[in-house]
């Protein structure tokens, strides 16, 4: 996510990005051990000599875990990345009707999901990140950012596994869990069938509309992770992007009124959207917006605008392809066939914001200000915001990590990425080194923390210490990458990244995985050791 507010107070001074506000909440970080037990259907997966029916019943599982669709960029054998985790997938089958009337969507929800872990489960617990908005959502007492409503913005009519009637009870803020009729062994798969109403709050955020716009972004109830033994089960907060998903396909039909546009994750094929090996699903809506759309490399690109905001629409598709064009030769292919942007004032609350396929970026009445007066600073603001949240396709949304945890490990990247972007793009008298130095001023006066650096700090920690200044991850995030680029050389760090993202690509990394790629790749133990004190990896070192 770009934070907008911060960049609008440096920009007068070095004409800079974007940023966004901090918001208030007391969170812990919990995680919930789940026993280990068994049962349910078994499926049998062997690497040696199968059966007939051993193989039959591979294939039939393999279809609940990823859907029989391919895009069109993969058909035709375009160089894109590809998921090679070998790991199986859950899968979503929803159906979305959209009533502008009550701002709800009314939800049927299928959920295959897939065991994938050693361990047997009795219970499983979920995210409802909705319930975050309600005005009685304990996180969000001091949040400006919840709803008048004092009931959940979720509400859940049914959850069917087999023939069984089952219920989700709230453990922690957005977090609950639910009981299952049977233990699910390691490796198998359960369906579950879920009915529910969200009701989309009247405010300007990711989640949420105004004007008779609509962001409609982390609305599905979606499983937590289960790591290592563990449920990740951490409640939300309004700072940063508190999500940590898992890479999943989706297939999705949303019923809006005929005069609603609608921008979503995935390919809209026959009325139903397709979204294959993404870590999520989002959208939005709206009956007032034009689109401006081009393509490159086959890669369809659709901006999303009030007609008097043409002007920024023309920019930020002059960036997506850019970015695309930039991104694929250092990353690796996008592995998508779409590519929407929202530009809305329903935005302002989040600035800018990544999903799969789908980026929603703020704009307000300033920008048209800029684009007459300051034209050059008004392109300069589009692109920034447009190429960090385009890197986010790379950098969470491909190579995943615990946003909430280890927030440093997407955003650094999609900062640094901002830097290559205007340097690649050719940007005239560019200097990386310059530009990051005159950011890093910003912490001239800020003294740093002692016992561990703003890296190894979670979303709770930066949302209760004042002293702990989020953007940290980001403009010295951007700082840490450019060290070791200069100390690598363009060539070798850059042939080094790419390998980096194939290395994790739909999969996760964490700090740990990070610090083990990186240290065979040149020496950066003292970089290291400045940057990231406070792992105990780093601090052995």
């Amino acid at each position: 996510m770009k934070k907008r507010n911060l960049v609008f107070l440096i920009a007068m001074s070095m004409l800079a990005l974007t940023s966004c506000d901090k918001f208030s909440s007391d969170v812990t970080t919990t995680t919930m051990v789940v026993p280990e037990e068994s049962i349910v259907e078994e499926t049998t997966l062997k690497s040696e000599v199968e059966t007939t029916k051993e193989k039959s019943e591979k294939e039939n599982n393999n279809e609940l875990s990823f859907m029989d669709w391919k895009g069109k960029r993969e058909k035709s054998g375009k160089d894109i990345l590809k998921n090679e985790t070998g790991r199986r997938k859950n899968y979503y089958e929803l159906n979305v009707d959209f009533d502008d009337k009550s701002s709800t969507l009314d939800i049927d929800q299928k959920l295959i999901y897939v065991n994938d872990s050693e361990d047997d489960l009795n219970e499983m617990y979920f995210n409802i990140i909705p319930n975050a908005y309600s005005k009685g959502y304990a996180y969000n007492k001091k949040d400006k950012s919840s709803s008048d409503s004092d009931k959940d913005m979720t509400c859940v009519q049914s959850i069917k596994i087999g023939d069984k009637d089952c219920k989700l009870t709230r453990v922690k803020g957005t977090v609950y869990s639910l009981t299952l009729p049977e233990t699910l062994k390691s490796n198998d798969t359960l369906e579950i069938l879920m009915d529910y109403k969200v009701t989309i709050p009247k405010l300007q955020n990711r989640f949420g509309y105004y004007n008779g716009e609509y962001n409609v972004g982390n609305f599905i109830i979606s499983p937590a992770i289960y790591e290592n033994g563990e449920w990740a089960c951490n409640p939300y907060v309004e700072v940063g992007d508190a999500f940590y998903t898992e890479i999943a396909d989706y297939k999705v039909k949303i019923n809006a009124p005929e005069e609603f546009k609608v921008a979503a994750t995935g390919t809209l094929e026959n009325g139903t959207y397709y979204a294959k090996d993404v870590r999520d699903f989002a959208f939005f809506t709206s009956k007032k917006c034009e689109v401006m759309s081009d393509s490159y490399d086959d890669i369809d690109i659709n901006v999303y605008y009030p007609k008097k905001y043409k002007v920024n629409a023309k920019e930020a598709l002059k960036c997506a392809k850019k970015s695309f064009e930039i991104y694929n030769e250092l990353y690796g292919g996008y592995p998508y066939d779409d590519f929407d942007i929202t530009m809305t004032a329903q935005s302002q609350g989040v600035g800018g914001m990544e999903y799969p396929g789908l980026i929603m970026i703020s704009i307000s009445e300033d920008d048209l200000k800029f684009a007459k007066t300051d034209r050059e600073y008004f392109n300069e603001q589009v692109h920034d915001v447009v190429c960090h949240e385009i890197a986010h396709q790379w950098f969470y949304g491909i190579v995943g990590d615990d946003e909430i945890n280890e927030p440093w490990l997407d955003e650094s990247y999609a900062n640094f990425s901002e830097k290559l972007y205007n340097y690649k793009s050719g940007k005239k008298d560019y200097d990386m080194g310059n530009i990051i130095d005159a950011y890093m001023t910003l912490f001239k006066d800020v003294e740093p923390p002692k016992d561990k650096s703003e890296f190894m700090s979670n979303l709770y920690e930066f949302n209760k210490d004042k002293d702990l200044l989020y953007m940290a991850i980001y403009i010295k995030g951007g700082k840490f990458h450019y060290e070791m680029y200069k100390q690598l050389g363009e060539e070798e760090y850059l042939k080094c990244l790419k390998e980096y993202v194939k290395t994790f690509a739909f999969d996760e990394v964490t700090t740990e995985k990070f610090l083990n790629f990186w240290k065979d790749k040149g020496d950066f133990k003292k970089m290291f050791k400045e940057y990231l004190y406070g792992n105990e990896i780093v601090d052995a070192m």
